[in-house]
Formats: structure tokens, C-alpha cells, sequence
């Protein structure tokens, strides 16, 4: 069976992109050959989370946290510890919707597991989940 092994994000500012994703998510920086391209690799569990430099800027248009629109997921071990660090960097459930810290929380739905999603600063949408990644929690 294929496995993920890493998901791409486009960024503006590596080392912005890279302190969220360290600093406010948990990844850590693994080792990256030489590229045309500049950019960080960030370890995620079993796969791995690939920052590119992009210039050009993000493709949204507007940052609004939309759980339906294109975005990644990464399962945390301790989801409430996982709220209380974002909000305590300024994410805050309560922002208006458009507001780049927003945080939409869903701590049961249809999904059976607690799930929160957020913006990275290029406005990638974020999941943050409490799923068990077992081969039962995939059936």
C-alpha cells in the first residue's frame, strides 16, 4: 500500500514559514539536499512537511480558514495541550472570520475525532487532529 512522504507548501518567507511550523506545530528540520530551489524539510511523523520558496506570494485570495478548501492534516498527540499553545501564540477561536488568526475547533463531528484548523502565515490551511493513525482508525 502507498504511503505519504511529504506534503509541499509554498512560503514567501522560509524562515518565517519554518518558526511556525517548528515553534508553533512541533515539526522538526531534518536534513535537505541542494536545490535550485531554496527551501526547508520538516519532519512530520512518518512523512515529511517540504517549505519552497515562492515569491510570488500564497494563492488564496483572501485568508479565511474554510475546513472544505484544500488542506493538509497532521495528527497531534495531545490536542487540548495543542489549542492552549495556539491560542496562547495568538490564535484565538473568537476572530472574526477572514481574520488570519482565526481558529476553527471541532471537537466532535462527523469525523470521530477532535479537529482544529488554522493558517499558516502564506494562508495554507492547517488541520490539526486528534485521529489514532492505526491501521483500525483507517477503516
Amino acid at each position: 500500500m502507498p504511503a505519504l512522504h511529504h506534503v509541499s507548501i509554498v512560503t514567501r518567507d522560509l524562515d518565517q514559514s519554518c518558526a511556525f511550523y517548528i515553534d508553533l506545530i512541533g515539526l522538526t528540520r531534518i536534513l535537505r539536499p541542494k536545490f535550485a530551489t531554496p527551501g526547508i524539510w520538516l519532519q512530520a511523523g512518518g512523512a515529511s512537511v517540504h517549505l519552497i520558496l515562492w515569491p510570488g506570494g500564497h494563492f488564496r485570495a483572501s485568508p479565511l480558514v474554510d475546513p472544505a478548501d484544500a488542506h493538509f492534516a497532521l495528527a497531534v498527540e495531545d490536542f487540548d495541550a495543542s489549542i492552549a499553545h495556539l491560542v496562547k501564540h495568538g490564535y484565538r477561536e473568537d476572530a472574526e472570520l477572514g481574520d488570519p488568526m482565526q481558529l476553527r475547533v471541532f471537537r466532535s463531528g462527523n469525523a470521530g475525532f477532535a479537529q482544529a484548523y488554522l493558517l499558516d502565515p502564506d494562508w495554507n490551511i492547517v488541520e490539526l487532529n486528534a485521529a489514532q493513525l492505526t491501521p483500525a482508525g483507517l477503516a
